[in-house]
């Protein structure tokens, strides 16, 4: 207990019971063995799942990626004619670079906004009549 005209008492720590103390004073924790197998098997199981989900995600980058092939082989099929079809491959190739870890940086995400704003007001202009 501090006393009134003392309160610094109350910031210094009080002192650790010894060792021998706390052993008597201690409680069983638990009163049923851990049952180590069914730990093990939602172990297992966690694992499972885990892997489980990369498949999939991997699976589905997978079926991104020929899908993504696909278009490109469409839109390459043939020359372009018009602005219009440039315009659309070139929005093409800056999303499949904006997909990328390297387009993350910031002022490459603001010159692909801005470029693909030029290609869309371009277009616009092309397509409007005269």
């Amino acid at each position: 207990m501090t006393r009134p005209d003392e309160p610094w008492l109350a910031l210094v720590p009080k002192p650790v019971p010894a060792a021998a103390e706390l052993a008597g004073r201690m409680e069983t924790v638990m009163d049923e063995p851990v049952n180590l197998s069914e730990r093990r098997r939602r172990a297992a199981q966690q694992a499972t799942d885990i892997r489980r989900r990369k498949l999939y995600g991997a699976q589905m980058d997978q079926a991104t990626s020929r899908s993504r092939q696909q278009e490109l082989a469409a839109l390459l099929a043939a020359p372009a004619e018009t602005l219009p079809e440039v315009a659309a491959r070139a929005r093409f190739l800056i999303q499949l670079y904006a997909d990328t870890p390297e387009a993350c940086e910031p002022r490459h995400n603001e010159l692909i906004e801005q470029t693909l704003d030029d290609l869309a007001r371009l277009c616009d202009r092309a397509t409007a009549p005269s």
